[in-house]
């Protein structure tokens, strides 16, 4: 039954703490013009505005208490026993399906915790502590001269120490495009030399074009020979 706003005055609204947060009317009032308000417009000859602000009431306290509020109301208030009665049955009804649907809740995120822990792989299927151990192998970094490579093509020509860690650099950075990586060792004090060598037998697009005279480029394959 639809109701004028006024009617929702002895409407008293408190928030989830118990905290007092006004009349129904004035959250109704203020609330009017939003999305799913239970708040209806109706024609009439009086006011300025030519119609009413009405709201039913089954619908204004399901509304309410499915923002999660709490409302209580005046029993004292000037409505018939029968509407009191409705009202309070009303209340009742709409708290009892919130504290379903949270309890339904409960359950369901109970629920998928189980089934995460059911899809998991079994341990079966793990290998050992023993077997991962078993076929360790030692590691330390490449010392050499590192290609990175995209669409069959060297693109880019380094040296390092530490291949591994210097090409994670280049990834990481993504300013080189590259999709595989080869590696030559060759002795730390050797480095410079050889990628010079590289860089100017392939020339890579990445790297520039850095010619090596025939002096230099011999000097530098009797310094790798010795």
């Amino acid at each position: 039954m639809n109701r004028p706003l006024s009617y929702f005055k002895d409407f008293k609204v408190y928030d989830e703490n118990g905290n007092y947060c006004g009349s129904l009317k004035t959250i109704l009032v203020k609330e009017s013009e939003t999305q799913n308000s239970p708040v209806e417009k109706i024609p009439t000859n009086k006011g300025p505005h030519r119609y009413i602000k009405t709201a039913d009431t089954d619908k204004a306290i399901k509304w309410i208490i499915g923002k999660g509020f709490d409302v209580q109301f005046n029993e004292n208030m000037q409505v018939e026993h029968k509407d009191s009665i409705h009202l309070k049955h009303t209340v009742n009804i709409y708290k009892k399906k919130i504290s379903e649907l949270i309890e339904k809740n409960s359950e369901l995120t109970s629920q998928l915790l189980r089934l995460k822990t059911e899809i998991a792989p079994p341990l079966q299927i793990l290998k050992s502590k023993r077997e991962i151990l078993d076929n360790s192998k030692p590691f330390k970094p490449h010392c050499g001269i590192y290609f990175l490579i995209q669409n069959n093509e060297i693109v880019y020509i380094g040296q390092s120490v530490n291949i591994e860690a210097r090409v994670g650099q280049h990834w990481n950075e993504n300013a080189k495009s590259f999709s595989r990586v080869a590696f030559i060792l060759c002795a730390k004090e050797d480095l410079n030399n050889m990628e010079s060598l590289y860089i100017d037998y392939i020339k890579p697009k990445y790297n520039g074009n850095i010619p090596i005279s025939k002096d230099e480029f011999e000097l530098l394959l009797k310094t790798i020979q010795k």
